[in-house]
């Protein structure tokens, strides 16, 4: 272990130095130094030698004591430390601490499990039905919770749901499946269910575009319609039931109490308000602080439930956005527009950053990936750059084939139905069908639904 992180180390450090002394010499100290930044955040983000939000850490402080004219090294032409400092302050980064205290109070007064076990309840005697039941509820807790914890949450459903199953039966594998391929597909649908897509919405808003909650989800939640439609049916396919299946209702009894009852109320009540943000103008992190701020006036959150917040989440979101601030400040960005990509044809180039994307997605974090590519997307100042940030948001939820590609994907198979073969099998072909079925409609749905 020791070997490999001193190779990585190495590694990196080389990189960093290429990249500091290969660059063109129109390019400053600070640009230089901006790109030995973005190496070396590359490569922690990539290789997880040290913990993903640790990296995220080193990219703040590192711009801070690098790039900042107070308080670090940057003698000349600093910029201001406040810049890589207030993102943590951003609208977008209130709005995910909004949605994961939401989330913890649902899973702590068991909303998330009640709500589930009640839709699915009816199905259990037709599989076809239930394997989109398994997948559609799982999308839809996926797109207000994390999709870890809607992940873990849905696997013990459904275990219920197997218990007098054999684990040879491939249907079983087959539900399985349908819990980690919705928990991927529903964080499409809102701006807080995927990090990804709250970089992205943050980094356009610097750039100058304007996205609603509302206009996200009028956008992608008709895609993760198709998705999870095109998922119900290779499932199916794949690991049909047999004559011998037999599943049942395991659920025992679950009931709304008044806690999960008032809970669910602030939920109805944030998600209708960022709905309609259009009208009253107050900011999604406004809304989503005011809902926490109800949960904690009503007793139902306290100090406790803050602690099981999953800040790690933040600060990974922290330091994408810190990272694309120091690349756009330094000038790094606009010596990488002068590239003449704009030559290349839109339907080429969108197929290329999606692809870039679910590879790299593939292997390391969704959310660094989008850290890394987004500002890079938005250095080429194409006409239609908003619309290729979002596809890159979009593509690195579309990482489904591999065990390392997401959370559900990692806590699906470990599962003992489930083998590596088996999640590559479907998740491969939604990667692919997800990418072409966003090539077919990106350059219509996507400006018009969001305004680009």
């Amino acid at each position: 272990m020791r070997a490999r992180q001193a190779i990585i180390v190495t590694v990196a450090l080389i990189g960093a130095a290429l990249a500091y002394f290969l660059l063109p010499e129109q390019v400053d100290e600070l640009g230089r130094r901006a790109a030995a930044i973005f190496v070396l955040a590359a490569v922690g983000w990539g290789t997880k030698i040290i913990p993903l939000f640790a990296t995220s850490l080193f990219v703040v402080v590192a711009s801070v004591l690098l790039l900042a004219e107070q308080g670090g090294f940057a003698t000349y032409g600093g910029i201001s430390a406040t810049k890589f400092i207030e993102p943590f302050g951003s609208n977008i980064i209130m709005l995910f601490l909004g949605g994961l205290v939401l989330s913890v109070a649902m899973s702590e007064y068991n909303l998330d499990k009640t709500i589930a076990t009640r839709f699915l309840a009816p199905f259990t005697d037709r599989p076809l039905i239930l394997i989109y039941a398994v997948a559609c509820v799982t999308a839809f807790f996926s797109m207000w919770m994390s999709n870890t914890a809607t992940a873990a949450m849905m696997l013990a459903i459904v275990g219920s749901l197997l218990r007098n199953v054999p684990k040879n039966d491939r249907f079983g594998t087959g539900l399985i499946i349908a819990v980690a391929m919705g928990a991927n597909i529903g964080g499409i649908g809102t701006p807080i269910g995927s990090p990804p897509n709250a970089i992205a919405v943050a980094a356009l808003r610097t750039a100058g575009y304007e996205i609603t909650f509302l206009s996200w989800m009028i956008m992608a939640i008709p895609l993760a319609i198709v998705l999870l439609t095109i998922t119900g049916l290779v499932i199916y396919w794949l690991f049909p039931p047999t004559e011998n299946t037999a599943v049942t209702d395991g659920f025992g009894g679950t009931r709304m109490t008044r806690e999960s009852w008032i809970t669910l109320g602030v939920l109805v009540g944030a998600v209708v308000a960022w709905l309609t943000g259009g009208i009253h103008g107050i900011s999604d992190g406004v809304i989503a602080l005011s809902a926490v701020v109800v949960l904690a006036a009503t007793g139902l959150i306290n100090t406790e439930h803050i602690k099981k917040v999953d800040w790690s989440v933040l600060i990974l979101i922290w330091g994408g956005l810190t990272l694309g601030r120091a690349l756009e400040a330094t000038g790094l960005i606009a010596q990488l527009g002068e590239i003449p990509l704009e030559i290349m044809p839109g339907f080429i180039l969108a197929f290329a950053v999606l692809s870039v994307a679910v590879i790299l997605s593939s292997f390391i974090s969704n959310t660094a990936t989008a850290a890394l590519l987004i500002p890079i997307v938005l250095s080429f100042g194409l006409p239609n750059e908003a619309v290729l940030v979002v596809l890159t948001a979009l593509a690195c939820s579309f990482a489904m084939a591999m065990p390392v590609s997401t959370p559900p994907n990692a806590l699906a198979i470990s599962s003992e139905r489930l083998q590596v073969f088996d999640l590559f099998r479907v998740g491969g072909r939604l990667s692919v069908g997800a990418v072409l079925v966003v090539l077919v409609g990106y350059w219509l749905v996507i400006p018009k639904t969001l305004g680009l």
